[in-house]
Parts: C-alpha cells; structure tokens; sequence
C-alpha cells in the first residue's frame, strides 16, 4: 500500500508510476521469488503497453526499463484490469496523495 504526491503528469503516466511503485514496494520487501505479485489497474492502455512492447510510448522508454527490470527480478507478476469503480482503495491513496509532500509506503 502507498500513496503520494505525483508529478504533473496525464492519467496514464501517472498508472504506469504507481505500477512502478508498487513493484518496487513488493522487492524492497523481500518477496521476490517467495511467491507471484498479482496488480489491478484501471488502466487498459498501461496494461496493453506492459504487455506489448512496441506499444510502449518512446518519451517514457527509461520507466518503461525500470518496470521491464523490476518485474524480472520478481520472475512471476500478474496485471489485470479492474474498473476504477471496484477499486475504492486505491482510488482514496490517490486522492490521498495528492495532498501528501512524501511517498507514504506500507507493506505487512
């Protein structure tokens, strides 16, 4: 779980951050490899450019490495679409973050 402020960015830059996010969330935590990270998103596009490379938009190619590099060391990461409308908890951490000066990060 996390919530903080973003950059001026469109919705989906600021998806493809949070997905980032939490995948950094989940090794910093030591879980890789100990079992599979399963995401939802509400972000259809982001989920086509995760999964189709030539897809991906070139002015965000060095995220895109990161995301490509962080889900390698986890080995097995599921992302799936949810509607924004089934995913109340993580539309109140980003309305949250939007009034936050630091990236809040929690993980049990």
């Amino acid at each position: 779980m996390f919530s903080g402020p973003t950059e001026k960015c469109g919705a989906e830059y600021a998806e493809l951050m949070a997905i980032v996010t939490a995948l950094e969330v989940f090794v910093e935590a030591g879980w890789p490899n100990n079992i599979g990270l399963s995401i939802l998103s509400d972000s259809q596009v982001i989920i086509r450019w995760i999964s189709d490379i030539s897809l991906r938009s070139w002015r965000w190619w060095k995220t895109f490495r990161k995301l490509d590099d962080l889900i390698s060391m986890i080995g097995s990461v599921q992302i799936a679409y949810i509607p924004r409308s089934e995913n109340k908890m993580a539309d109140l951490l980003a309305r949250e973050g939007a009034s936050r000066v630091n990236l809040f990060k929690a993980w049990w």
